[in-house]
């Protein structure tokens, strides 16, 4: 992880395309000398309009012959106009170049955090807040974008700011020193606003971060919020963030205008002082003097806005040091890589078998599977059931392939599911939970996701097995939207698409996780009628917390703190 403000910035643009930020960087540097090479040309031609000559002038005119032409009034201007035009395309370019930079490098650190969270073990994954991580990759990462904007328009600045102070030189190398000097300690007593934009930057990723999981939370348990009454609760916890979130914002901006504002009061008194020794102590003429209070007019407002820049620069860190944080996280969490050609998905002809099967979870006393043992025979259906915290959810990740043990094997038909293995047995099963991943498009899509070369017959087929052809009495039938979460189906509607999305798959193993218990008597007799009618036909794993399908498992068994019993049960739990 970069250190420091600079050290921050070099990494950062070090993830954007290595040709973006070398055309940027020259860009920037041709607009400042261009700038700078304009204010030198008021020289010679102030100059020439008295009827004088100094030596910059007569350097000027040398130049202007070695390329073929006249120190001439007019040839000057000629000049001056093109270095305008000149610098007015290459701020263009400029511009384009910045902004494409900075959409460039948002673009790749949200790249790495995502790909790293779709890498990472589930058993990490399952530790943490969606909606943190969500916040991290669209609200830190677009604040950091923003900070890049600012650090590039401060180099921008700081590269002007240096030709400008060149040009100073060129033309009074006493002024330019003096001006020099109260520059740099201006910005040095700007010191601990910079060390606050820090601390508001770690405050405003705090703030953001608990109001992206707030408004989550809130609204995925809005049925619940307005069954019990908390929508007055809701909305006052929401008001209270949002206030916290402005009371960040308006800090740094607050910050930020103090610091301009005394900034510009200080530039100003400078200023005035560089004219004053300029023309009553220096006795500088009117044709070097003028230039140089252009100079340093411009100046005074560059220290402004480079102060300003880096300010909003440190203000974005606290969001690279979390996007950081996250990637870092991820990449130790990562699984195995898998080759390029893993091979098939994994059949299933005999059984799914666990031996001392245990798995723990950091910060819990006892293993959430203890030494667990289990047969799942071929063409088998098993029912699992136990109370809430018994190990029942840890046990379906085990055997889908999202989780390893920590002590004992899956094994399916006598091969350990480990390795690049674990990842091809995935492909082999086929999960569907107690609230479906039921995305805003039509049933169609719902269904091929992620297998979207299914044919029509295939669809018809995996609907005709988990009991969905009422999609076929739609107004659009299979075309038809169904909203967000599929809003517009019943509970037992849904399960029974997400049912047939995982047979489009054709699993060896086929885990439906308390598919039932959200469910309506009606629904569930429903449901329940659709997974009959896959009894024998594909090995099934039911886990539900009562033994409301007991007459559908050939084999049944109770699990107590990650335990399971020892015997079948033999006709009722």
């Amino acid at each position: 992880m970069a250190e420091g403000p600079f050290g921050a910035w070099l990494q950062v643009t070090g993830a954007a395309p290595r040709s973006k930020v070398v055309t940027v960087v020259v860009v920037m540097l041709l607009t400042s000398l261009t700038e700078g090479i304009g204010i030198i040309m008021l020289v010679p031609l102030l100059e020439a309009m008295q009827g004088r000559s100094s030596l910059l002038s007569r350097s000027i005119d040398g130049a202007f012959a070695q390329v073929g032409l006249t120190g001439s009034i007019v040839g000057m201007l000629v000049v001056f106009v093109g270095l305008v035009g000149l610098r007015a395309g290459l701020l263009h370019l400029q511009l384009i170049g910045t902004v494409s930079l900075m959409h460039s490098t948002m673009d790749a650190l949200r790249q790495r955090c995502f790909s790293g969270l779709m890498h990472a073990e589930w058993r990490w994954l399952a530790l943490h807040r969606p909606s943190d991580h969500a916040s991290v990759i669209l609200n830190d990462i677009a604040r950091v974008g923003l900070g890049l904007n600012q650090a590039l328009s401060a180099v921008a600045t700081a590269v002007s700011t240096l030709v400008y102070i060149m040009v100073a030189f060129a033309l009074s190398w006493r002024t330019a020193l003096f001006a020099a000097l109260g520059g740099a300690l201006v910005l040095l007593a700007f010191t601990g606003l910079r060390r606050r934009a820090l601390l508001l930057g770690q405050q405003l990723g705090d703030a953001n971060r608990a109001l992206q999981g707030h408004v989550q939370e809130k609204l995925h348990g809005v049925r619940q919020i307005k069954i019990v009454g908390g929508e007055a609760s809701s909305i006052s916890s929401f008001a209270e963030m949002l206030t916290t979130l402005r009371r960040q914002q308006l800090s740094f901006v607050s910050d930020s205008s103090i610091g301009r504002s005394l900034l510009q009061v200080a530039g100003a008194a400078a200023l005035a002082m560089v004219l004053y020794f300029g023309y009553a102590i220096w006795d500088q003429s009117l044709a070097t003097l003028l230039p140089l209070v252009l100079v340093f007019a411009r100046l005074v407002p560059m220290l402004g806005g480079l102060q300003h820049a880096w300010h909003h620069w440190l203000h974005a860190l606290p969001a690279l040091q979390s996007t950081n944080h996250l990637i870092e996280e991820s990449r130790r969490a990562a699984e195995p890589s898998v080759p390029p050609v893993a091979g098939p998905a994994i059949s299933l002809h005999s059984a799914i078998e666990l031996r001392g099967v245990t798995v723990r979870y950091a910060g819990r006393d006892r293993p959430a599977l203890d030494g667990l043992s289990l047969d799942l025979p071929a063409g088998t259906t098993t029912l699992v059931v136990g109370a809430s915290g018994a190990g029942k959810s840890t046990l379906g990740d085990l055997l889908m392939g999202l989780i390893e043990p920590d002590l004992g094997m899956l094994q399916v038909d006598g091969v350990p599911v480990t390795g690049d293995v674990r990842r091809r047995w995935r492909g082999a099963v086929g999960y569907v939970q107690q609230d479906p991943f039921i995305f805003h498009d039509t049933i169609r899509n719902n269904l091929l996701w992620p297998r979207f070369a299914a044919s029509e017959a295939d669809l018809r087929e995996a609907l005709a097995k988990a009991g969905g052809e009422f999609v076929f009495a739609l107004p659009d039938g299979i075309d038809t939207p169904i909203g967000d979460g599929g809003a517009r189906l019943s509970g037992g509607e849904r399960q029974r698409i997400a049912i047939a999305r995982a047979l489009l798959g054709k699993p060896a193993l086929l885990i439906l996780d308390e598919v039932t218990s959200a469910l309506d008597r009606e629904n569930q007799a429903v449901v329940k009628r659709s997974i009959a009618g896959l009894r024998g036909r594909t090995t099934m794993l039911l886990i539900s917390h009562n033994d409301f399908m007991f007459d559908l498992a050939d084999r049944a068994f109770r699990l107590e703190a990650g335990r399971c019993s020892s015997e079948p049960v033999p006709s009722r739990i």
